[in-house]
């Protein structure tokens, strides 16, 4: 980790520092759960406890970070409770983007919603966890654009960073991956006919779909 925060040289300190935690968050090298401390960060990154204070409030205001009543800090780890609440609302807004989308999209849109689908496909085959990870984080990513819509893709932007950091517990399981694939096609079949309403349908049934299989019920 100490190494990517030169990823991130060019930006002041407490800023880098924050992209290099969330990038580890994300990417499940810190795990849900774990508690971290300044002292243990600033030791670690041989830096001053003042930009970890800064990266651990940028953090918490993204929920990524959450303070315990002892005033420690714990990676985020919802319970199934919140997980469902998650899912509901991102069903809901998400479904929504699909609805406009289908009246906005344009060929080169589509031709990216096949390919992300098409590596998604190499990434199973391949079984390369991160690029099926990556690649359909892609997918949701562009529906939300091609629909233009800023608050949208400022909230789910929120709730898609929460959900990353535990898409690998449900993107490592092949039969879903594979199901994942065909509603992804589905979808990409209603927005080409520019069919907004089985869009909208369509995409909120695979992010119930997905719920059901994080939660243990597909």
């Amino acid at each position: 980790m100490k190494t990517r925060l030169n990823e991130f040289a060019n930006y002041p300190l407490g800023y880098a520092l924050y992209l290099t935690l969330r990038k580890s968050i994300l990417n499940g090298e810190i795990h849900p759960g774990k508690r971290l401390t300044e002292m243990e960060i600033s030791k670690r990154m041989e830096v001053s406890r003042t930009p970890v204070r800064e990266a651990f409030r940028r953090l918490e205001a993204e929920r990524l970070l959450i303070r315990t009543p002892g005033g420690k800090f714990i990676v985020a780890n919802p319970d199934t409770q919140e997980i469902r609440e998650i899912y509901l609302v991102r069903s809901v807004l998400e479904g929504l983007a699909a609805k406009i989308a289908a009246s906005k999209v344009k060929p080169q849109d589509l031709r990216e919603l096949k390919n992300a689908v098409q590596k998604m496909e190499e990434g199973i085959k391949k079984n390369q966890i991160k690029w099926v990870i990556d690649s359909n984080l892609e997918f949701h990513q562009l529906i939300v654009r091609v629909s233009d819509n800023h608050i949208l893709t400022q909230t789910l932007n929120r709730l898609w960073d929460t959900i990353q950091v535990w898409s690998v517990r449900s993107l490592s399981n092949r039969d879903w991956t594979l199901k994942s694939v065909r509603e992804h096609k589905k979808i990409i079949e209603a927005l080409e006919k520019g069919d907004g309403d089985t869009a909208e349908r369509l995409i909120r049934d695979h992010i119930e779909h997905a719920s059901d299989v994080f939660l243990g019920k597909g």
